[in-house]
């Protein structure tokens, strides 16, 4: 009877035994469970700051292009308005020292002619310059295209299509655009400011222009 009770001791203690093992990795697995599930909280957590910030990133970026074109517009609508004061100045300027007109020779009184004289017409000259004597309407038409023969007449009321032209006031080359303000100009077509003098930078120049501001930069 003693042996029965014995063993059966036994055995419970081996039973309690097992059981508070059990009890002890069942504590451990849930705090596992735990733990994991608070990592992968944090790791949604941080993801989600991650994706706020790149959005914020995204956003300030495009305002900043936007600013930045904004800035660009500006200035070309500032470059155009310094360039059509600088024009009225020289309207201005011409109509208050209008050129004194040239004065008229008294004609001498003509000796008679005789039969045996033959009078020949006077012969006119050389018609007045105008953009068809431009050396470089060939170029200018290439630019311009339908608007060439604008354009020609423009470069030779500005600078007689003289490619070196200059004017103390900065306005340079063909098209006279004026420098340094129009120095944006010449890198938008492939040249450098310093290439005012070249007739193809010049006249590529000055299609820019034209085709952000029209004809008004021109305009007298």
């Amino acid at each position: 009877m003693r042996k029965l009770i014995k063993l059966h001791t036994k055995n419970i203690l081996i039973v309690s035994l097992c059981l508070l093992t059990i009890g002890t990795i069942s504590s451990k697995v849930d705090d596992k469970k735990v733990t994991q599930r608070k990592v992968d909280i944090r790791i949604q957590s941080v993801n989600k700051i991650l994706s706020e910030q790149t959005q914020l990133i995204q956003n300030q970026t495009n305002r900043l292009a936007e600013s930045n074109g904004e800035q660009r517009r500006l200035k070309n609508q500032i470059d155009t308005l310094n360039l059509e004061k600088y024009l009225l100045t020289v309207k201005i300027a011409a109509l208050e020292n209008p050129p004194e007109a040239p004065k008229k020779q008294q004609s001498k009184p003509r000796a008679p002619t005789t039969s045996s004289q033959r009078t020949t017409p006077a012969t006119s000259g050389s018609a007045t310059p105008s953009g068809s004597s431009c050396q470089y309407s060939a170029e200018i038409h290439a630019v311009f295209g339908s608007a060439g023969d604008w354009a020609t007449r423009i470069a030779w009321r500005e600078s007689r299509c003289q490619a070196g032209a200059r004017n103390p006031s900065g306005a340079s080359g063909l098209f006279q655009l004026m420098m340094p303000m129009h120095s944006g100009l010449f890198p938008a077509v492939g040249c450098i400011a310093s290439q005012w003098d070249d007739p193809m930078c010049n006249i590529k120049a000055a299609y820019h222009l034209y085709k952000g501001s029209g004809t008004r930069p021109w305009n007298l």
